[in-house]
């Protein structure tokens, strides 16, 4: 296999001739152009009209002359083969954009983040609660801490706790917030139903709670955080994107 490089001008015809060719094919183009292909000064019947890059030919009895006429100034770029050789590769510019980022730019992604302290003989709860009937909250962090050591428990609720806290903030700066609620409540007992998520010992510092794949709260479901020490202060803080039902 070899490669050509030709320059067009405007309306230019080059012709190549290549004995014993019997592949084809435009890498690269900026401007459509017309390929012939022609065998002992015929035509083959294989004719292409306004191909561009990636358009490729194996004429049947193979070829010995091609006709490539540009109607624009411009460099082709092109390989031929005598055998049956192929070429892959991808021409131009490839923009790889990170999914993330495309949420963070769309409004969609969240940051909640809250501290309470447990009245006297009650333990702290903070809640990242979705009220919407139409949208899952899908939570890939989870940072705790609190300011006595002990366990830090992650459970489901099927309850909105007592306060609202605020609406979590979008990590495009001066977007709109979040349909979802971050809230808190003091409590006797522990909150929540029985499903427990995760458990982490902390002390004084935050700890990051880890994920392999992230949690989905449905529309009426809540993400709890509680620390077992009543009477301690809890603090947290959750990442998490909004997804249309």
């Amino acid at each position: 296999m070899r490669t050509i490089t030709e320059s067009f001008d405007a309306a230019e015809t080059v012709r190549l001739n290549i004995a014993g060719a019997r592949y084809f094919r435009l890498l690269t183009t900026s401007y459509p152009v017309d390929v012939e292909f022609r065998s002992g000064n015929r035509n083959t019947g294989e004719k292409a009209l306004q191909v561009e890059s990636g358009y490729y030919a194996v004429p049947g009895g193979g070829f010995d002359e091609i006709l490539i006429t540009s109607a624009t100034a411009q460099t082709v770029k092109m390989a031929i083969a005598t055998g049956e050789g192929g070429y892959d590769r991808i021409s131009g510019e490839v923009s790889v954009i990170s999914g993330e980022v495309i949420r963070s730019e769309s409004g969609l992604s969240f940051w909640s983040a809250a501290g309470t302290t447990g009245a006297a003989g009650q333990y702290p709860h903070i809640q990242l609660w979705n009220p919407t009937t139409t949208k899952n909250m899908v939570v890939n962090d989870i940072v705790g801490g609190a300011s006595m050591a002990g366990v830090l428990t992650v459970r489901r609720s099927t309850v909105a706790l007592a306060s609202l806290h605020s609406n979590p903030v979008s990590k495009k700066l001066g977007g709109a917030p979040s349909s979802a609620e971050t809230r808190t409540q003091s409590s006797a007992t522990v909150l929540g139903v029985g499903d427990t998520y995760a458990q982490i010992y902390v002390a004084t510092a935050s700890e990051r709670i880890p994920m392999t794949e992230p949690l989905i709260i449905p529309p009426a479901n809540g993400l709890i955080l509680y620390h077992e020490i009543v009477a301690s202060t809890l603090r947290a803080a959750l990442q998490f994107y909004e997804k249309p039902i």
